[in-house]
């Protein structure tokens, strides 16, 4: 009777992520979960994304917008995997 998951750490996979929110839809009742995402997540940006949108659920923009979401870690010729990537900031 779990009617609100929150994923405060991002699950690595989309099967674990779909665990754990499967917590809420026990017994064929409705649940809500909130995840909290970052730039260390990018690697399951892709399948969220992809999830929410078969699901009918709603797709935050800025998943939406984000690179990472639109294409499959490691499908892209030439591009390296998303983990070992560095992002900088200037300030």
């Amino acid at each position: 009777e779990v009617a609100h998951v929150i994923n405060y750490e991002m699950p690595s996979s989309i099967d674990l992520y779909t665990h754990r929110i499967g917590r809420t839809g026990r017994a064929g009742k409705k649940g809500l979960s909130t995840s909290f995402l970052t730039l260390v997540d990018t690697d399951i940006f892709f399948d969220l994304k992809q999830m929410l949108v078969q699901s009918n659920s709603p797709v935050p923009p800025e998943l939406a917008r984000h690179e990472a979401s639109k294409f499959k870690p490691g499908s892209v010729p030439g591009r390296p995997p998303r983990r070992n990537s560095t992002v900088h900031a200037d300030g």
